[in-house]
């Protein structure tokens, strides 16, 4: 018992060697880990440009056919509008809405009289003779 005592009184006083030694800065670790340092900020940095180019690409792509299919919807829009005035604007069309809704009927030819413009100005003018 005496020995174990005596031990563990050993153990307990025993100093350390180096228990007291301070550790050096070494310049090569440090450089070697800013030259690391530097390098993955150049790799992160290109790669978070490459994936801003990348997205701008993809976003303007989607604008452009958003753009295309809007033209399309125009260009169809005004043959629509195109045709339409053309129906709408027909001679014949008109000419049967005024007789059936204004109830008018062509003026014969022979009620149509020219009388020459009294200013000598070489103008004639066409007059609808009455009834």
């Amino acid at each position: 018992m005496i020995v174990k005592q005596l031990e563990v009184a050993y153990i307990q006083n025993e100093q350390f060697e180096n228990e007291n030694v301070r550790g050096r800065i070494d310049n090569t670790k440090f450089i070697e880990l800013f030259i690391f340092t530097l390098i993955m900020v150049v790799v992160l940095s290109g790669l978070l440009f490459y994936s801003w180019v990348n997205y701008e690409y993809i976003r303007n792509q989607y604008e452009l056919r958003a753009l295309e299919d809007r033209l399309r919807e125009l260009k169809y829009e005004n043959q629509k509008l195109r045709l339409e005035e053309g129906y709408l604007s027909s001679v014949d069309r008109i000419e049967k809405m005024v007789i059936k809704e204004l109830q008018l009927r062509p003026t014969d030819i022979s009620r149509i009289v020219i009388i020459p413009d009294v200013n000598n100005s070489g103008e004639k003018s066409i007059y609808i003779a009455q009834k």
